[in-house]
């Protein structure tokens, strides 16, 4: 598993939240099972804090949940009656300056935890890059919280299997693109590789994948289109570049797909030809 340093979004306790290297523990999604749900916010009433509250509120069913402050987390980060949802950044060795936020669910472990390092991860999907627009990010806090949401509904308190792929979201790849049959996907134009050829979309017999602007996607999401979107972060430093993937439901938060690709030398980012034919087959099914 790879490791990471970790920063807390706001530094605010530097004993409880060390830049040391994490070693992000999977733990089974079930073990959430009777547990309340404690939402950390920065208390500073940031666009983000706004969406992620509005989200659980409007959202979360499957657990009790409270917010509390990031100064308060320390208070509660032993209690094995408890789990967290909270935003974490994350920097390369001997980087002071994080790469990446990513919305994280995660829970005490056995032993009382020293720092966030000792705590067991469930969730970890990132959601904006230090070179990404970070209030377009903030579209899709509700939909990676509707994600987790139905994840738990359905698995909370029932005993995962090992080929569970659900079974830890700290996975770099969750692969479920053959739910696209029938599903609208909108692809932001601005999210497609520079070598990206327009005719495989126009020359496709039917109208399921359509190219589009970002407002249209903002759109989708904030009306609640039952359509799938895209969402690409780009990572770019002197240890090594790649790209996050992203193709989930604007309604229900359903995850199609999250991918990490290592961006080797003269790859493009962005979407290619090839995730685009694939996903015309995924959407009409063979």
């Amino acid at each position: 598993m790879r490791k990471f340093a970790l920063i807390v979004v706001v530094l605010i306790m530097s004993t409880i939240f060390p830049q040391g290297i994490l070693m992000a523990k999977g733990k089974d999604i079930s073990d959430l099972a009777g547990k309340t749900l404690k939402v950390v916010l920065n208390g500073d009433n940031s666009l983000a804090d706004l969406m992620i509250k509005n989200a659980v509120e409007t959202n979360w069913n499957v657990t009790p949940f409270e917010f509390i402050k990031q100064s308060e987390f320390q208070e509660f980060m032993s209690d094995t009656s408890l789990f967290f949802l909270m935003r974490l950044q994350e920097s390369f060795p001997k980087e002071s300056e994080p790469y990446g936020t990513f919305l994280v669910l995660l829970s005490p472990g056995e032993e009382k935890p020293e720092t966030i390092n000792d705590m067991n991860f469930h969730f970890r999907m990132i959601i904006s890059t230090k070179d990404s627009d970070a209030l377009y990010a903030t579209n899709f806090y509700s939909l990676y919280i509707k994600a987790m949401h139905g994840v738990l509904l359905e698995k909370i308190g029932k005993k995962s299997t090992f080929f569970d792929k659900f079974n830890a979201f700290i996975s770099e790849e969750i692969d479920n693109r053959e739910k696209l049959s029938g599903t609208t996907l909108y692809m932001n134009k601005g999210e497609l590789s520079s070598k990206f050829d327009n005719s495989i979309v126009e020359n496709q017999s039917g109208e399921l994948v359509k190219i589009v602007d970002q407002d249209e996607i903002e759109d989708a999401i904030s009306n609640d289109k039952d359509v799938a979107v895209t969402y690409l972060l780009n990572v770019t430093s002197k240890w090594e570049s790649f790209s996050y993937k992203v193709l989930i439901n604007a309604k229900s938060g359903y995850l199609y797909y999250y991918k990490r690709d290592k961006l080797f030398f003269g790859k493009s980012t962005g979407f290619s030809n090839g995730d685009i034919k694939g996903y015309i087959s995924d959407c009409y099914g063979d």
